[in-house]
């Protein structure tokens, strides 16, 4: 686990510290809109359908290339 951690800060490593930081912010933030500012859940749904058709895409040009 700790060799985890240290391959998260470190430049040429499999780890992705973009993808990781990126997930626990998400997460916050899903907790946060869910529990306090229920108005933003909307906003939240269209931003992860976003994500998620921009992912298919990006696999789909990459493998038309």
């Amino acid at each position: 686990m700790k060799q985890f951690f240290i391959n998260l800060i470190s430049k040429d490593s499999p780890e992705s510290s973009k993808r990781f930081f990126g997930g626990i912010g998400f997460i916050a933030c899903v907790v946060v809109i869910c529990g306090w500012k229920q108005d933003l859940i909307l906003p939240l749904l269209y931003t992860c359908a976003t994500m998620i058709i921009g992912g298919v895409l990006d696999t789909l040009i990459n493998k038309i290339k």
